[in-house]
């Protein structure tokens, strides 16, 4: 190594199952001595890494390893391998009476079912952890099964109820000065409030995240902080700023190995770039979320890239190979992976698209169906703005 003869740390199945200490090592390895981190970040780094063995040779003792393996796979979205170490562990932790294994795991395959879009299945496995956390009263993890219900609550449009929720996971990091936890629930709730178009208040929240983050030395969560606020710079078309912020959650989330988190920044670069005009690195963006969703088999994701491509064409003027895209999008959306609110905004897009080009009948039907869903979801502007398109459809139908 002192030579320079260094080891491949690439393309060995095992080391790829904990690539934020692969990705740490190679940065201690860097020939540049001030280009090293030091000693007090790769402590701070190594203390927020999986803590168990990433062996399949170590997964047949305990209900408890199991959980462990199971939430490493989930934090790289492995969700077979996770959900196959849960359901062992459930049967070893139920044999055991272990109530503390039994309610993690519920808790773990909530987070399966939420993976695979099966948002009533997680969100029952989440109630049932809440309810046995209660039983044996263990607040924090009671406080990440709450934050999590209200993730499936915030992701089915019940945006009131998932503030409540968010509010009580809150509450209850706070008292027990859980910062992690704290930082994980205000990113969510700024979520329900951006989605409810309390930008304000989803700022205060990323903020804070962000804040409390940085001072534990947190990266993921400061790197999700850091995404969302992208969001809100990118609706406020300070389009700079929410690159630069994209861009540090891009490097976190490469540094830590975590591929979802990464594909979901490249997806929200992509969308950016498009809106400066910047196509040829709005595409690269979009190839490259799409190559990493599909490795890891995110079906959701895949759909929101062919979303974002066709907004690409249409604004190359390439209308035949937008709505090839669109339609792409739609189909996974309603066959594969079941997202209202994704849908929603698809059906929307391809109204607009549709009026541009004069088929006013298309439109109007289209634009009826996305109303319809964003009336159910409670989102009241987006309803509005919405009927605004199908209102022009109507009267232009009439002339």
């Amino acid at each position: 190594i002192i030579e320079g003869r260094l080891p491949s740390l690439h393309g060995d199945a095992r080391l790829d199952q904990v690539t934020a200490l692969v990705n740490l090592v190679a940065r201690c390895w860097n020939p540049a001595p001030r280009k090293r981190p030091t000693a007090k970040t790769c402590e701070r780094e190594v203390y927020w890494m999986d803590r168990v063995v990433p062996s399949s040779r170590n997964s047949g003792g305990s209900a408890r390893l199991l959980i462990s393996l199971g939430f490493m796979h989930l934090r790289h979205n492995r969700i077979n391998e996770a959900n196959d170490c849960l359901e062992r562990s459930m049967k070893i932790a139920t044999s055991a009476h272990d109530e503390w294994a039994m309610a993690t795991t519920y808790y773990g395959l909530g987070e399966v079912y939420r993976l695979r879009g099966q948002y009533a299945k997680a969100r029952e496995h989440y109630s049932t952890a809440c309810v046995m956390y209660a039983r044996i009263n263990d607040p924090s993890p009671f406080a990440s099964a709450v934050n999590s219900l209200a993730d499936i609550h915030r992701k089915q449009g019940s945006f009131h109820r998932a503030v409540e929720l968010y509010n009580t996971a809150q509450q209850i990091y706070s008292q027990t000065g859980n910062q992690p936890g704290l930082a994980n629930t205000l990113n969510g709730l700024g979520e329900a409030h951006r989605m409810r178009g309390e930008t304000s208040k989803a700022k205060e929240c990323y903020i804070r995240a962000y804040d409390i983050s940085t001072r534990i030395e947190y990266p993921l969560g400061a790197a999700r902080a850091s995404a969302e606020l992208g969001d809100i710079y990118g609706m406020e078309q300070n389009y700079p700023k929410a690159v630069e912020l994209y861009k540090f959650a891009h490097d976190a989330y490469t540094r830590l190995g975590s591929r979802l988190d990464l594909a979901n920044t490249l997806d929200r670069l992509c969308g950016v770039f498009r809106l400066q005009g910047n196509y040829a690195e709005a595409e690269k963006s979009c190839f490259a979320a799409r190559e990493i969703y599909t490795d890891i088999r995110d079906g959701l994701g895949v759909a929101h890239t062919f979303n974002n491509w066709a907004r690409i064409l249409w604004k190359r003027k390439d209308v035949a190979g937008a709505e090839e895209a669109y339609q792409e999008a739609r189909r996974r959306y309603t066959e594969e992976v079941w997202d209202k609110l994704a849908l929603a905004n698809n059906s929307r897009e391809m109204g607009r698209m549709w009026l541009s080009q004069s088929r006013f009948q298309d439109a109007e039907e289209i634009l009826g169906e996305a109303s319809n869903i964003y009336r159910q979801l409670g989102m009241q502007d987006d309803y509005l703005d919405c009927e605004s398109y199908r209102q022009l459809a109507r009267r232009s139908i009439g002339t």
